[in-house]
């Protein structure tokens, strides 16, 4: 027994100088009982003495390790007064909660932004260089920019993360996986890529509620900093639907755009909207994007009844519905001009006739295939663009419904546009509208640019096989561009590109020169609508309105009076001053065209344009003298 209390003694005398030295530092040297492997401690019975009893769980307080004590009745009672003076402690469960409370932490303080450019240059760089590592340094930049307060800085960390996806983001869209599809047997590699996969979708997914939420917060502004916020976010939706419109949560990036055309206001964000939705309608091969694009626009401008901004309409004319609708022929054509491939006889490989047949039935199986799947996709582009179509008309109709001014032009140009395309069971009725527009006119001060684009979609209508199998009386549209005439030749603007078709582009309207040009190769290519009186009653007030056009459209002029020399001989007559059998008087100010008795008239113009000031039109004056001979 003695020899049982020695060993415990010492057991006491070495915990309590080992006490002492974690006293000093008690979180940098918990293994110091490890040394001891001459004693057993496991073995040992263990005693506490008072202190040990006493004491507590050690706290942590303003960052170093501290020891803590109970208190014994009598220390407490004599501290009773001093507890009555503090304040009291919440009690849970019947238990005084003796722990000190931490100290409050101090507030982050925002960093500088020169230094966040260059934390920014330094995350892009390590993104850059091992994306599957350091993806997960986006959601610091992300969060950095949801707790900053300063619209300069959310800025620069949006911009930068514009450029930070489009080089992450890969060249396809990322199908969503629940936890099942995770949970599944794959590879180490495969289960790598699906892990990057949906760490990228996610912080896309946050970083596209980001964009949006500045967005939202800076939309009513006028000006100041939560507008330029708003303007860089903008600008933020219009790079990443140009840039990777296949990638997911591209609907998002779509309504931001849509919402900012619903404003009125004209800014560079809205300009930059517009040009963007221009170059996606211009650039889709597939339809997609600018079926989701039309829907919503659709949407945003009968909900706003139809009190939007022109250009957002004339959007709609850069749409690719001409030349995809016939994608199916030109895909199998393509397929059937494949070049095969030549293997020399040297390098051919030596195949038994059993592998020459499968290789002959693979071919097959392979050629079935390519042809199936391009069958599928141009079916599946002409569908979508037979919707698109549909919702473009349905929004011009309702338009044309409504008589909106604003709205007007821009409808009538995709109409003209789109006319071939239009079903011909509403040949009729749309033509009656068209009809109701020009007769709604004063006929004193007549819109010269909504007559041309009436004139044009009614020709427009008839110009295809359709139209041609279909009898329709278009002496109405003729009268009227016959009518407008005199009005073109006193104003000063109608060479002048209107605001809706700001760039050139194949088959567009860009000004009434080129619009009148349009309509008179549309009315006298047809024998049936070019009779003598009619073709006679043209030519005499073109001649008269070429005196007073501006230099290109006199040009202009003078090449389609060449033309219809050259298509209608009858029309030398009036070149001459010979005597012809006619009566009457030529009457210019008539309404209708076979009222002028233009037969008696003697074009005289051409003598006077010889000597414009202009050589091009002097010259094609002079040609059109030596024409008529």
């Amino acid at each position: 027994m003695g020899k049982r209390s020695r060993k415990q003694q010492a057991i006491l005398d070495t915990k309590q100088r080992k006490r002492q030295h974690l006293d000093n530092d008690l979180s940098s040297d918990w293994n110091a009982f490890a040394g001891e492997e001459d004693v057993d401690l496991e073995s040992v019975p263990r005693f506490f003495n008072e202190d040990e009893a006493n004491e507590a769980l050690p706290i942590i307080v303003g960052g170093k390790v501290k020891r803590v004590y109970h208190e014994d009745k009598e220390s407490s009672s004599e501290s009773e007064p001093e507890s009555e003076e503090a304040e009291p402690q919440e009690s849970f469960g019947g238990f005084q909660d003796k722990t000190p409370e931490p100290e409050p932490e101090p507030e982050e303080t925002e960093l500088p932004l020169v230094e966040i450019k260059e934390l920014i240059a330094e995350y892009a760089e390590a993104i850059s260089e091992n994306p599957e590592e350091n993806l997960g340094k986006i959601r610091e930049l992300q969060r950095m920019a949801a707790k900053s307060h300063k619209a300069r800085t959310r800025q620069v960390i949006i911009i930068s993360l514009l450029r930070i996806y489009k080089d992450v983001i890969p060249g396809y869209r990322i199908r969503p996986l629940n936890d099942e599809q995770m949970k599944e047997k794959a590879t180490k590699e495969t289960r790598q890529l699906r892990d990057f996969e949906q760490l990228l979708l996610a912080l896309y997914r946050s970083y596209v509620d980001l964009v949006t939420l500045f967005f939202k917060q800076g939309k009513g502004e006028i000006h100041g900093k939560k507008y330029a916020l708003a303007a860089t976010c903008v600008y933020v939706a219009c790079q990443f639907l140009q840039s990777v419109p296949f990638f997911n949560f591209r609907s998002d990036w779509i309504k931001l755009i849509i919402e900012k055309l619903s404003s009125q206001r004209v800014d560079q964000g809205f300009n930059e909207s517009i040009q963007c939705l221009r170059e996606v309608f211009e650039e889709d091969n597939e339809g997609h994007v600018s079926f989701e694009i039309v829907q919503a626009m659709a949407k945003m401008i009968k909900h706003r009844r139809y009190k939007v901004d022109s250009r957002v309409i004339g959007t709609l004319i850069h749409l690719r519905l001409l030349t995809e609708l016939v994608g199916r022929a030109d895909l199998e054509r393509m397929i059937k001009e494949k070049p095969k491939d030549v293997v020399r006889k040297k390098d051919r490989v030596h195949l038994t006739r059993k592998q020459r047949k499968q290789r002959k039935e693979q071919k097959e199986i392979d050629e079935e295939m390519r042809k199936a799947e391009t069958a599928v996709s141009a079916e599946m582009r002409e569908r979508m663009q037979a919707q698109t179509l549909k919702l473009v008309f349905v929004l011009y109709f309702n338009i044309l419904k409504e008589r909106s001014r604003t709205l007007m032009p821009a409808t009538l140009e995709g109409l003209a546009k789109f006319a071939h395309l239009i079903n011909a069971d509403l040949f009729g009725d749309l033509l009656e509208v068209l009809r109701e527009i020009l007769s709604e006119q004063p006929e004193d001060d007549p819109n010269t640019r909504q007559t041309l684009l009436c004139v044009c979609t009614a020709f427009a209508l008839l110009s295809g096989q359709v139209g041609d199998s279909i009898n329709l009386d278009l002496s109405f549209f003729i009268n009227s561009l016959y009518n407008v005439l005199y009005p073109m030749a006193l104003s000063p603007n109608i060479e002048q590109s209107h605001k809706h078709l700001e760039s050139s582009h194949k088959g567009k309207l860009t000004s009434e020169t080129d619009m009148l040009v349009r309509s008179l190769q549309a009315l006298f290519a047809k024998q049936s609508m070019a009779s003598r009186p009619r073709v006679l009653a043209f030519t005499k007030r073109l001649a008269m309105c070429a005196l007073q056009f501006t230099e290109r459209t006199a040009l202009v002029t003078c090449n389609v009076m060449d033309m219809m020399i050259r298509k209608h001989p009858f029309v030398k007559g009036i070149y001459t001053t010979t005597d012809r059998v006619a009566r009457g008087v030529y009457n210019p100010t008539a309404d209708l065209p076979e009222h002028s008795n233009a037969e008696v008239s003697t074009i005289w113009e051409t003598a006077i344009l010889r000597h414009h000031y202009s050589p091009k039109v002097a010259a094609a004056a002079e040609k059109l003298s030596q024409t008529r001979e």
